[in-house]
């Protein structure tokens, strides 16, 4: 999965992703991607990341304005570090080693992500798409936290795995409407990439199913990003 500023080579629409998620997850995960990489893993990813991140805060600032007309409190830092070397969060550590997440503290909210982990995944999905889609549910966090700061009391999520559902669905909106307007090439075995991942990461360290939900409703929430709009998303998660 490439910004637009790279080569395209296949590009997947909305409705073959949607079809691809369905039938992956139902046969325990289909294929991943061949495609050969070019480039250092690190530094594919590390552009990857930068070029999503103003893609992200861009998207989410038009979005949210024109949705709300709330202010998109875009996250104050993104970085990355490597296995358990991740920084605190409002001054209490947990192990980010295989992990991403969003730091919701006041003064110091940020996205950051295991290096090692991302480019771990480009063995088995070449086309980044694990990069963009993981990225893209951590912006998610940074939109809930705008609308609690800017909307509050409107939003619970009960129980607390709905958050985590939410922000699938909103990663799903992003994705769906920056490849619809070619901000994002979705490439050959993309669909195939996260569709795994979904079926895989339903359970784990990060992904207990009693904190992020199970694997069908991880990839429902994200489809129905992929076909409804960020408010439909707010409201059923």
């Amino acid at each position: 999965m490439y910004h637009v500023i790279r080569a395209r080579r296949v590009v997947v629409t909305t409705a073959v992703l949607l079809v691809l998620l369905s039938y992956t997850v139902a046969a325990n995960g289909a294929g991943a991607a061949t495609a050969e990489v070019q480039e250092d893993p690190a530094t594919r990813v590390l552009n990857d990341a930068a070029a999503l991140e103003g893609l992200l805060n861009d998207y989410w600032t038009q979005e949210l304005a024109g949705l709300y007309e709330l202010s998109f409190d875009t996250p104050d830092r993104f970085e990355w570090y490597q296995g358990s070397n991740n920084a605190l969060c409002g001054g209490g550590y947990e192990n980010g080693a295989e992990n991403a997440y969003y730091c919701p503290v006041d003064s110091d909210e940020y996205v950051a992500f295991d290096l090692d982990w991302f480019t771990s995944y480009l063995e088995r999905f070449p086309g980044d798409a694990i990069t963009f889609l993981v990225l893209a549910h951590e912006w998610g966090h940074a939109v809930q936290d705008t609308w609690q700061e800017q909307q509050p009391g409107v939003d619970t999520w009960s129980p607390a795995y709905q958050k985590e559902l939410n922000a699938d669905c909103l990663a799903g909106v992003f994705l769906a409407d920056s490849v619809m307007a070619e901000a994002i090439i979705l490439e050959d075995g993309d669909a195939e990439a996260i569709a795994t991942w979904f079926f895989e990461n339903g359970s784990g360290q990060w992904f207990d199913p009693g904190t992020h939900g199970t694997r069908e409703e991880r990839a429902q929430a994200f489809a129905d990003g992929l076909v409804q709009d960020a408010d439909y998303c707010r409201v059923t998660y």
